[in-house]
């Protein structure tokens, strides 16, 4: 979230970079001290660093709403269907041959993936 509104002031990966350094700096006092210290305009990076996390509160909450409540990890949705914890990689090919059929798509033959 911090990364993004650097960004905006053409120092993402700068600041992706100072972030990922040293993750025990990245309370809001350190974040505005990463700002500083990439000479972004503070004021500028407060407005769209606010923005930014208003945004991911919202992406969250409706992620969260449309889980019905699953808040684990890892996790993915495959064409709607969420599939949580770590699995297989059968069961990510079961679950998308599934919806390929569902479609009427063609589902590759185990032969053609060997």
């Amino acid at each position: 979230m911090a990364a993004e509104p650097a960004g905006k002031q053409g120092k993402f990966w700068e600041c992706h970079d100072r972030l990922f350094a040293d993750r025990t700096k990245l309370s809001p006092e350190d974040l505005k001290q990463h700002a500083r210290d990439l000479q972004l305009d503070i004021k500028r990076f407060d407005t769209d660093f606010a923005s930014a996390a208003d945004k991911k509160k919202s992406t969250g909450t409706w992620l969260r709403r449309k889980r019905g409540g699953i808040q684990g990890t890892p996790g993915i949705f495959i064409n709607g269907r969420f599939v949580e914890g770590p699995e297989p990689d059968d069961v990510f090919a079961r679950i998308i041959d599934e919806e390929l059929t569902k479609r009427g798509a063609g589902v590759p033959s185990k032969a053609a993936s060997n």
